[in-house]
């Protein structure tokens, strides 16, 4: 019968002998192994076979190392790669989104635009998180995922909802402050502030479960996959609720890419949760 602990005890010596000594570094690449494991056996792979793929998508200690050593360099750190994005992409977007003349209209206007770039900057900052992790799915889907690439992309992937979480509780709480300042509404109750209010919610959510490691790497891949569906309903919606037009006639219409764009997340969230039986390994056995 296959003893696990053994198995994970004669593995950990194999690592150590290789050259990695860091406690740290031997929980962190255990963890990836069991995650890998448990995938591997919930896909009917019995516990020696999967203990097996898993080590060995994990790879030697010397290959193991080289992957780790590149997430020292300090041009590819996932936070300033994020953080670029973020200012490259986000911000511009936010600006244009605030600069619409039906902001200007406003009264208090200044605030307004205040609330509007941030929470826009906000969004596309999840917006980037999402596309991450879609990237974390098809490499999932067609090729395994080494350690130091999945700890990269987890990297980046909680850097752009920490920065969209934080974007989205200033640009929320600039929205009720105007709402209040205004129009005398409390911004709490309002439909306006409704969409931004759910978005905001699960951004912090995720942010807080995934700085706390309460979810695995996994589930906060899908957490940002599905997170960019709920941000492109709140903005979608806030669209919506700030036109005059309504729902009626060709309005909806114009929305098309927005359901385009859930479709294929809603298509990725399906094989992201589906198991691993489609990885090239799998496939091999």
């Amino acid at each position: 019968m296959f003893d696990k602990e053994q198995a994970l005890r004669r593995w950990r010596q194999e690592m150590t002998e290789g050259g990695i000594k860091t406690p740290v570094t031997l929980e962190e690449l255990e963890s990836h192994l069991l995650a890998d494991f448990e995938a591997l056996t919930a896909a009917g792979r019995t516990e020696q076979e999967a203990f097996v793929l898993a080590a060995a998508r994990l790879g030697q200690p010397a290959a193991v190392t080289g992957e780790f050593k590149k997430l020292q360099r300090p041009l590819l750190t996932p936070a300033r790669i994020a953080a670029l994005l973020i200012a490259v992409v986000g911000l511009p977007l936010g600006l244009a989104t605030a600069a619409s003349p039906s902001v200007a209209q406003e009264r208090l206007g200044g605030l307004l635009w205040a609330h509007v770039a941030t929470l826009a900057t906000g969004y596309v900052a999840a917006l980037l998180a999402g596309m991450f992790a879609m990237s974390y799915v098809v490499c999932r889907l067609f090729d395994s995922i080494s350690p130091s690439r999945l700890q990269w992309l987890d990297r980046a992937v909680f850097g752009c909802v920490a920065a969209a979480a934080g974007l989205s509780v200033i640009g929320f709480a600039l929205g009720v402050i105007w709402l209040r300042t205004s129009h005398g509404i409390f911004g709490l109750t309002s439909p306006r502030a409704a969409p931004a209010w759910f978005a905001t919610i699960w951004l912090v959510a995720v942010c807080i479960l995934h700085g706390t490691r309460r979810i695995s790497e996994h589930a906060a891949m899908l957490a940002a996959i599905f997170g960019n569906i709920v941000v492109s309903l709140a903005w979608t919606a806030a669209v919506v609720l700030g036109s005059k037009a309504g729902l009626s006639g060709p309005f909806i219409s114009y929305f098309w890419p927005v359901w385009l764009f859930i479709a294929v997340h809603i298509a990725a969230l399906i094989i992201g949760i589906s198991p691993t039986a489609t990885s090239r390994e799998m496939r091999a056995g």
